[in-house]
């Protein structure tokens, strides 16, 4: 299915574990399905505080007055799940040698009961419920010897994921 190589330029695997749907991916998936709340408030908060307004400064003078509706506007209650774990160790050559990366490959599933709503001037439009598929890659760059034990981070989705 496309989830081994490692994830990283240069070298290859040096050490892998493939967790499957296994007791690495349901502890993951047991943290979010608690923590799931706090995450839906701050991404609703953030939506309020962030995103909209960057919305009204880049929206033409015929939508002024878009906004999200603050009681429609969150992620719901199914948190998004792990439904496969791929963790290697590759080499990397950079101008500065080789370093060693800690990579995470992770499919997800995401079946949200979120609301999304928008409105202006007295009229609403959004979406109920979400369902997005994809594979999520974090690296932890450049090993290292003291905490945190890595230099950097990068994250993003493998492919473009499945919405619907």
């Amino acid at each position: 299915d496309g989830e081994g190589g490692g994830g990283g330029a240069g070298g290859g695997p040096t050490a892998h574990l493939h967790d499957g749907t296994g007791p690495l991916a349901g502890s993951l998936n047991t943290i979010l399905g608690h923590l799931w709340p706090q995450i839906s408030a701050y991404t609703t908060e953030m939506i309020h505080t962030e995103v909209q307004p960057q919305l009204q400064a880049s929206l033409p003078s015929a939508l002024q007055g878009l906004a999200f509706n603050t009681d429609k506007t969150h992620l719901g209650h199914r948190p998004l799940e792990f439904r496969r774990i791929h963790i290697d160790t590759v080499s990397q050559v950079t101008t500065g040698g080789t370093v060693q990366n800690l990579v995470f490959q992770a499919r997800f599933e995401w079946n949200g009961d979120c609301e999304i709503y928008l409105e202006l001037r007295g009229t609403g439009f959004g979406i109920q419920g979400l369902s997005i598929q994809g594979v999520i890659i974090l690296e932890l760059v450049g090993l290292v010897d003291k905490p945190p034990f890595f230099e950097g981070v990068r994250v993003f989705l493998r492919n473009e994921p499945h919405i619907d």
